[in-house]
């Protein structure tokens, strides 16, 4: 085999193997990107649905114990009961988990209220 030969071998090899390097580089960079995404997607949907569990017991601690214990826990009470922890809620959620929120699921307040509902189910059970 002539030396020219040889040197173009070495010179298609060593192109393929810098671009078989870059895309590697390039699917690793990509996979660290996704899973950074998914990790902080995460942290913002749990920390929310845990802002609403909290607001919800809260309320229920502070405000709704007390009327039912009084025999004063009506349907107006139950909605005065939702709205302070619909306030609770947007005061502690931050902007990035209200993005998030609307981002994924639409409106920002149906999701709270259908999550207020579900772990009012849940205390209940």
């Amino acid at each position: 085999m002539s030396q020219e030969i040889l040197n173009l071998l070495l010179g298609i090899a060593a192109t393929i193997i810098t671009g078989l390097i870059s895309l590697g580089f390039a699917l690793l960079t990509r996979r660290i990107n996704r899973n950074a995404k998914n990790e902080k997607e995460a942290r913002l949907f749990n920390g929310a649905l845990d802002i609403i569990e909290d607001a919800v017991m809260e309320t229920f601690q502070v405000y709704v114990e007390t009327l039912k214990n009084a025999g004063k826990f009506d349907e107006a009470a139950q909605k005065q009961a939702k709205d302070m922890a619909t306030k609770r809620i947007m005061s502690l959620l931050t902007e990035d988990m209200k993005t998030y929120i609307i981002a994924n699921f639409g409106d920002l307040f149906e999701f709270i209220s259908n999550k207020i509902e579900a772990t009012v189910y849940n205390l209940k059970r």
